[in-house]
């Protein structure tokens, strides 16, 4: 047995927050090109935040897929597979997940544009419709694996 794999199977929250870290911020890293800096906060401004967000966001699937695939090998890698692909309610379920925070935030953004235009939303507002809408959508799609691939399932063990 390696070392970091014994290492992995003692300590493996410390392993997961320590990948997890090394993975975001050095994508981060990766993406910024060292200590230059980013020359504005912002996707419009800067095209690389974007991309360092997105390097953010797979830190946390990332570290929880490479570890369910150090920790268990390939069956805690193919019954993690199967926990993901495993539908448990009907799909009327799933759209009110997905559907609920983008709709009530939808709600939210355009009753404060009532009371100020700084409210509306970036892709009202953005020249480069084409560029916003797969980005929030990429991030959207990484947050929500993140959630799901983030650890292992203690109940699906023997």
């Amino acid at each position: 047995m390696t070392t970091v794999r014994a290492f992995a199977l003692r300590h493996p929250a410390v392993t997961y927050f320590v990948l997890t870290f090394a993975i975001s911020w050095g994508g981060v890293l990766l993406v910024i090109g060292g200590s230059g800096g980013m020359s504005a906060p912002t996707p419009a401004n800067d095209p690389r935040f974007a991309y360092a967000l997105l390097a953010m966001l797979a830190g946390p699937s990332t570290a929880g897929v490479l570890l369910t695939g150090l920790v268990d090998g390939r069956t805690g890698l193919r019954r993690l597979l199967s926990r993901i692909a495993k539908w448990r309610v009907s799909s009327a379920w799933y759209a009110v997940a997905l559907l609920t925070a983008p709709l009530l935030m939808a709600a939210t953004l355009f009753a404060l544009s009532l009371t100020s235009p700084v409210f509306l939303p970036g892709i009202l507002t953005s020249g480069d419709r084409v560029t916003v809408l797969p980005v929030g959508l990429a991030v959207g799609l990484a947050a929500g694996c993140s959630r799901n691939w983030a650890g292992r399932d203690s109940r699906s063990r023997p």
